[in-house]
């Protein structure tokens, strides 16, 4: 976790049953947020699938839990993504876009616990949470390189593969115009192409909201 921000937004995410590796993603993906609603017009509804009933884990999600298991709540599976953003920032509509987005992909609202039957999917109704951290009252430079060590501290706080949730975003202000925004993900729930969907679909904001 020491080279969080090291990555580029194109790097792909590392194998699940690799050794661990970190993975961070960058875009620039407005200078200010505005009504969500126009966003939500462009972007094509899923089909959601009955989560009334227990649905079994695939063949990757099985094998990573078994590896979970030697050492719960490790970070060696933990995805971070960020962004910069530059420019004004409406927080409240990062914030609304960020719980769309959780509405609308059951698998960021999934975790996995465990029964007389045997670990299942389950999908729970929470919201993003987006934790807004203040550095604007340090100087430029200073408060660039606290954002960086509270990134890489949260990182690496466990997540319960069984309670949820496994996706957690900070916003960090460093002045007016300058946010850092980093989102930590479980790979039980996301990979390549999450990342992939997740950022069109965050950056799709950017056109929703001129």
């Amino acid at each position: 976790m020491k080279q969080l921000l090291a990555l580029s937004a194109g790097l792909a995410l590392p194998d699940p049953l690799a050794p661990p590796t970190t993975a961070s993603g960058n875009a620039d993906l407005w200078s200010a947020a505005g009504s969500v609603l126009a966003w939500r017009s462009r972007v094509a509804p899923l089909r959601h699938v009955d989560t009334t009933e227990p649905a079994p884990l695939s063949f990757a999600q099985e094998r990573l839990w078994s590896l979970e298991q030697s050492e719960p709540g490790a970070p060696y599976y933990h995805i971070p993504l960020t962004w910069e953003i530059q420019g004004e920032l409406d927080v409240p509509a990062l914030t609304k876009s960020f719980d769309f987005l959780l509405q609308r992909h059951q698998a960021l609202r999934t975790s996995f616990p465990s029964g007389q039957g045997g670990t299942f999917q389950q999908v729970s109704d929470h919201s993003a949470n987006l934790a807004v951290e203040d550095l604007s009252h340090l100087g430029a430079d200073e408060a660039r390189t606290e954002s960086w060590n509270r990134a890489a501290r949260f990182a690496q706080l466990p997540m319960d593969i069984e309670s949820g949730p496994l996706l957690r975003a900070v916003l960090y202000r460093r002045s007016p115009t300058d946010h850092w925004l980093v989102a930590i993900f479980h790979q039980m729930i996301f990979d390549g192409a999450s990342m992939r969907v997740f950022n069109r679909e965050l950056s799709g904001r950017r056109a929703g909201s001129g």
